[in-house]
């Protein structure tokens, strides 16, 4: 892909209390109704009109793709959600932000990366990568600090001992409903770049460094995938 065609579309950290509220109000109200809830609650933090409308179009992208009324699929995912407890409802923000928004799960392939390395990084050389990818634009920069301030809104990254230097915090959080594994393969899916992947390396993607998971074919009922079989791997694939 042309990296000057590759958008960032992150301006500000996802908070959890801001993604949670969203994912209420869309179940009870219409898609102008929450924008307007969600202004008028911002509008106590947030001084800027443009500001809050930006804030308000990320948060409700997580959820039902924007100014779009939720698809089949995302009302499933917001009737689990809002019967869910905190760790079960980080796991499923982090997902569908993921699934939202390509640039966080780019970037958050390279902190997974870098943690498999050591349990602290620095955000300039996550910056450096995404650089390289996005090109230079100041939207790169501050779509890098949305990513890695709202992984620690989720408690996943701490800040270490200089203020760009982070921490994983390596409290796993476990995924073992079988709803949120295919969750889970469908982002990892549509966010590579390429037709399928085997199951190991869904079991093993950098991007998916918060979470403690097996997937094996068994797991894999939803009717989005096709799963096929050679003599030495399984691959999986999303059916179009």
């Amino acid at each position: 892909m042309d990296r000057m065609r590759k958008t960032v579309g992150l301006f500000r950290p996802l908070r959890f209390d801001h993604l949670d509220l969203t994912a209420k109000l869309l179940v009870k109200y219409s898609i102008p109704d929450t924008f307007e809830i969600l202004d008028d609650v911002l509008a106590k933090e947030f001084k800027g009109k443009e500001g809050r409308r930006k804030i308000i179009n990320n948060l409700t992208r997580v959820w039902s793709g924007g100014k779009k009324e939720p698809s089949t699929f995302q009302k499933e995912v917001l009737a689990k959600y809002n019967v869910s407890d905190k760790n079960d409802k980080i796991i499923y923000q982090y997902l569908m932000t993921s699934l939202a928004f390509p640039f966080f799960s780019e970037t958050t392939t390279f902190v997974g990366k870098y943690l498999k390395m050591s349990d602290t990084f620095k955000s300039s050389v996550i910056l450096s990568e995404m650089r390289n990818s996005y090109g230079s634009a100041e939207s790169v920069y501050k779509g890098v600090n949305a990513v890695l301030n709202g992984l620690k809104s989720w408690e996943i990254l701490s800040e270490g001992n200089s203020k760009n230097h982070y921490v994983f915090k390596d409290n796993l959080l476990e995924i073992s409903n079988e709803f949120q594994l295919n969750l889970l393969v469908l982002v990892v899916i549509q966010n590579h770049v390429g037709d399928s992947l085997t199951i190991e390396q869904i079991n093993n993607h950098a991007s998916m460094f918060p979470f403690r998971y097996l997937i094996r074919k068994e797991d894999i009922v939803s009717s989005q995938f096709e799963v096929i079989e050679d003599r030495i791997d399984t691959y999986i694939s999303i059916l179009s």
